[in-house]
């Protein structure tokens, strides 16, 4: 395994650290949910499912990095497409609900009856790991556009199929 490889397999490991993270997370959130308002409750199922595909994308990856005849690029390029889009939405939405706010001082009255904080017994607990989620988000977005950056270079090299090799001589140059 040359350097790229390497580089490669270290950005594989990366995002699994970081969808593990996230995971975590917000299945903690999730399990903590007492009355939740429904908007909030659905943006935490969408981010959990983005999470799910994220979950395929990096195993996938991993085994590829780990095993090189079990990768096949235009897997690789679809699933870390498909990971780089919905966990830049993922992040985006989760940023956007959770808002810039100081989770110490949360005050009922100037945030929204919907807010997605609200729904726990500790509401403090949860807005930190909403907010700690958003940013662990997007790390793993930044992870997921470098492994598709590799990912289609290597798609590039090899052929969408993995056949890789320079073929044979092109007809101009066979001689009789």
């Amino acid at each position: 395994m040359g350097a790229p490889g390497w580089i490669n397999l270290g950005a594989r490991i990366w995002q699994f650290v970081w969808t593990l993270i996230a995971t975590a997370l917000l299945g903690n959130v999730i399990a903590s949910n007492i009355d939740g308002s429904s908007s909030g409750s659905t943006t935490l199922n969408y981010s959990m499912w983005a999470l799910v595909l994220c979950w395929i994308a990096c195993l996938y990856g991993l085994g590829a990095a780990f095993v090189p005849a079990m990768a096949i690029p235009i897997v690789l390029v679809v699933l870390d497409s498909l990971a780089t889009l919905f966990m830049f939405i993922d992040a985006i939405v989760l940023s956007a609900r959770i808002k810039a706010v100081d989770c110490s001082r949360l005050v009922r009255d100037k945030l929204p009856h919907n807010y997605i904080a609200w729904g726990s017994n500790n509401d403090e607990k949860r807005c930190r790991e909403i907010q700690a989620s958003a940013v662990f988000l997007w790390f793993l977005f930044f992870s997921f556009v470098l492994t598709l950056t590799f990912a289609v270079i290597d798609a590039k090299r090899r052929g969408l199929r993995g056949k890789g090799g320079a073929g044979g001589p092109a007809m101009t140059q066979v001689r009789f």
